[in-house]
């Protein structure tokens, strides 16, 4: 009778340790998926970050992301706009240098003057 209690006590046992062990297994794999994922805010945040950096791209990239998470986001939709208006400023700008060095260049050569008297004509 002893020894038939030890085995149903042995059984129990190793059936609450098996379901200790698959609760633990679980609750890791929980942990581990839940830290991965990040939130609406976080990557709103790491938008604010970046359009702070002048990274205008890639802040827009992280407000789309904020975006897909929470579609009523309406800072992160203002902020987009922000990243995209600054990102046309920074493209003119850049085409504006261009266009300058350019002009110089000619200008150099004696061709600018040419384009300056019948650019003015128009």
């Amino acid at each position: 009778m002893v020894e038939a209690n030890k085995h149903i006590f042995f059984k129990h046992l190793l059936d609450l340790m098996r379901l200790t062990y698959a609760t633990f297994i679980l609750l890791l794999a929980l942990v581990t998926f839940t830290h991965g994922q990040q939130t609406a805010e976080d990557w709103f945040n790491k938008g604010d970050l970046l359009l702070n950096l002048g990274k205008y791209n890639e802040s827009i990239e992280a407000y789309n992301k904020s975006i897909e998470l929470n579609q009523s986001f309406a800072t992160a939709w203002k902020q987009k706009g922000n990243a995209l208006l600054n990102l046309t400023k920074y493209n003119a700008s850049l085409e504006w240098n261009m266009l300058n060095r350019l002009w110089r260049t000619y200008s150099a050569q004696g061709v600018g003057t040419t384009l300056a008297s019948s650019s003015s004509q128009i």
